[in-house]
């Protein structure tokens, strides 16, 4: 049990001691309140079971309009108190109005959750879509920036610096028309980190102008593909 539903629960507990207290005063003072208890009591246990399912797959960190499913849950059981304890106390031939909308509220919770599900996973997914199109580029700068780190001379840096802000700069998103041209770009790549580790300046030289133009190739196909 989760921390989030730890506390949605110790909220839950105090309304329902409410509503009991609620209930027990108004069968003394107005009696038939047995009727809208019931209702609410229902209300209660669907709004506490839909949590559950929610916090024990700790998806309370998802929004619903911008509230966090764990916000939202303990201010519609703040409102399902509220008409909770109302309903037990008006008379008789509108209690069903109060309770009723106690599983109404109930129902929009878990509208919500679904809402509030649904628009995770659609997030989640445009979230691994871009990830998986951004991995060539984010790997490449990253293996720039490591080779930098292996420059022997301050003419190397210069040259692999070069490289580096033109991989900082590059169109991160990626296309399967361009496969061919990064498999080149990567080649190149493993090319040039023998000519540092070498201290061959002039082929690093050769290697950064040749990979500098398969970047820019690159880039100039990725404006064409968008």
């Amino acid at each position: 049990m989760n921390k989030q539903f730890k506390s949605l629960l110790a909220i839950w507990v105090i309304a329902i001691v409410v509503v009991i207290t609620a209930f027990i005063i108004a069968e003394v003072i107005v009696g038939s309140a047995l009727f809208s208890f019931i209702i609410v009591a229902a209300a209660f246990a669907a709004f506490l079971v839909i949590a559950w399912s929610v916090f024990k797959r700790e998806e309370s960190t998802k929004f619903f309009y911008g509230w966090s499913v764990l916000k939202l849950g303990k201010a519609l059981l703040v409102v399902i108190t509220i008409l909770g304890v109302a309903s037990v106390f008006v008379p008789s031939p509108y209690k069903w109005i109060g309770a009723g909308v106690c599983l109404l509220v109930t129902a929009l919770y878990a509208i919500a959750i679904i809402k509030a599900n649904a628009a995770g996973e659609i997030v989640g997914q445009k979230d691994d879509e871009i990830q998986e199109k951004t991995f060539f580029i984010k790997m490449f700068r990253a293996n720039c920036d490591t080779l930098l780190s292996e420059a022997k001379s301050e003419e190397i840096r210069a040259e692999l610096q070069k490289v580096s802000d033109a991989a900082r700069f590059s169109d991160p998103m990626n296309n399967p028309s361009l496969s061919y041209i990064e498999e080149a770009i990567s080649a190149k790549l493993n090319e040039l980190a023998v000519r540092v580790r070498d201290n061959d300046v002039e082929k690093v030289k050769t290697a950064v102008a040749e990979l500098l133009t398969l970047i820019k190739d690159r880039n100039n196909k990725c404006k064409v593909l968008k």
